[in-house]
């Protein structure tokens, strides 16, 4: 399927960037690209638990945050990160310039030559996005804009392919969709209240915009949570029928009157509530740049010790930090097109985990800036069908689309609806979807299914459906357990193609 952009092309080079699903994918194209005389100017887009070398932060969980950190402590000799500041050693490494063995590269190449050479490949990476010819990245780096931002990917005059593209719609609802645990909301009030207690007027002045938008949402939590001053203001009917006791779901103008409540509601206070994350962040950085020219020249006495060790904390921590960049940017997806959107997103509360969350309902509204800024969008997978139901799903229309026959005929296909199993009603609504009996009672289905069924035992199709719940697999592995190589596909198909054994992978 293939979408032209009507707009000019700007006049920049072009470029194709292609994506698919998983980093593991990314690397197969690689691979690909090796077998062919095409050797344009190339770069593989990768985040930090890929790319990162550093002794400590590469064994952290949260790489981005201690990246980050790392760089914001930049006093004395130990300060910041060396393999950043070596990271032009890479970029203009011989074996990475055309002709060079590792012209046509994947994230383990780029990885091994950047330990060898002391260098980031991370920032090796951002830099030579910006003249590649071939960007490979996951999904995620064309349907994000602020991942976009960061690596200074720009959709005009870019060719953009996906692959896989079945994959896209769940991609595209993720991206404009955010999930706020309360206690982290009271991190941002409390951490934003620290910044107006002790920061000069400008930054006092940014804080108090994105605590507007904490607290409208912490009242709004409060009103569903029962408490005395009821800030919610839907009625029972605003509310999804389906919802469980579980959570609370209300309609797109609920979060719409949320905005509006905190003067929040116009595309004027989102351009200023990012531009209030940018200030604050920006601030951060020249922090510890001021700190380490204090470091320099300040004598050792002990109180100018305590004020660069204060100078030295980060005004937002790294969760804080992301919570509130992914706020503002579902936000701006919520209030784009002239508030046509406001209808495909819902407000929710979700009383389990004691969290708001805001999701979005249609793939289109994070797809249609990709598609309205692109030269060219092409998608290719093997189960688009039917068409017209996924063009629609994506708000846009292809012109060209090739459609093959696929190799099962009709008379090899049975469509049947199981209805119940064993008195177990199986259908799947919002409250009975993690039912214990329920999904038992489906695992005895698929287990009675597959004994009657010619040439199931041993498998003779994608086992990916029995490995979705391993209580599922529980119940079928008595009858699998013969079948030694079965057993090591299943557990390769559920670990990546990492080995381990079936008790490791299913069971426990």
């Amino acid at each position: 399927m293939t979408r032209r952009s009507p707009k000019p092309a700007p006049q920049t080079k072009m470029r194709v960037m292609l994506c698919t699903r998983t980093q593991a994918q990314v690397t197969q194209l690689v691979r690909e690209l090796r077998k062919t005389v095409y050797r344009p100017r190339m770069c593989v887009l990768a985040s930090r638990d890929f790319y990162c070398i550093h002794k400590s932060v590469s064994r952290k969980p949260n790489k981005n945050a201690e990246c980050e950190k790392l760089e914001q402590r930049r006093t004395g000799p130990m300060g910041g990160c060396r393999h950043r500041v070596n990271k032009q050693r890479l970029v203009s490494c011989p074996d990475l310039l055309p002709g060079g063995r590792c012209e046509v590269h994947d994230v383990e190449t780029l990885v091994e030559l950047g330990r060898d050479l002391d260098a980031c490949p991370y920032y090796t990476a951002k830099a030579m996005a910006k003249d590649a010819e071939l960007l490979l990245a996951t999904y995620n780096y064309i349907v994000d804009p602020g991942i976009r931002e960061t690596f200074g990917i720009d959709c005009r005059n870019t060719v953009v392919i996906i692959d896989e593209a079945h994959n896209l719609e769940d991609a595209l609802v993720e991206v404009s969709s955010c999930h706020l645990p309360v206690t982290l909301l009271q991190q941002c009030f409390e951490e934003l209240r620290a910044v107006i207690d002790t920061q000069q007027p400008a930054l006092q002045k940014d804080a108090a915009l994105l605590l507007r938008l904490v607290d409208a949402l912490l009242r709004w939590r409060e009103g569903c949570h029962g408490g005395a001053e009821a800030a919610v203001t839907a009625t029972s009917s605003s509310c999804n029928d389906e919802a469980s006791a579980k959570a609370r779901v209300f309609a797109g103008s609920e979060l719409l009157s949320l905005l509006d409540a905190a003067h929040l509601a116009d595309w004027g206070a989102v351009v200023q509530l990012s531009a209030a994350m940018e200030s604050l962040a920006v601030a951060d950085l020249n922090r510890g740049r001021k700190n380490k020219q204090q470091q320099e020249g300040a004598a050792q006495a002990e109180e100018a010790r305590r004020k660069q060790r204060r100078a030295n904390q980060q005004l937002l921590s790294g969760p804080v930090s992301i919570a509130l960049k992914d706020t503002i940017k579902v936000i701006r997806f919520f209030l784009s097109g002239e508030r046509s959107f406001v209808n495909d997103f819902k407000l929710v509360y979700e009383k389990e985990d004691d969290s708001v969350s805001v999701w979005c309902m249609y793939p289109g509204v994070a797809f249609f800036p990709i598609a309205n800024a692109a030269l060219s969008v092409i998608l290719t997978s093997g189960t688009l069908a039917p068409m017209g139901l996924f063009c629609s799903e994506l708000g846009t229309s292809f012109p060209i689309t090739i459609e093959l026959n696929h190799f099962v005929t009709h008379e090899q296909v049975f469509v049947s609806a199981v209805t119940s199993s064993g008195g177990v009603d199986l259908t799947l609504t919002y409250q009975r979807v993690q039912q214990r009996n329920v999904m038992d009672a489906i695992g005895a289905a698929l287990l009675a299914i597959a004994q009657v069924t010619p040439g199931v035992f041993p498998w003779k199709f994608n086992p990916v459906i029995f490995t979705t719940r391993h209580r599922w697999f529980a119940m079928l592995l008595p009858v699998v357990r013969c079948d030694e190589p079965l057993l090591q596909a299943l557990c390769r198909d559920r670990c990546h193609g990492q080995a381990t054994s079936v008790q490791t992978c299913f069971l426990h």
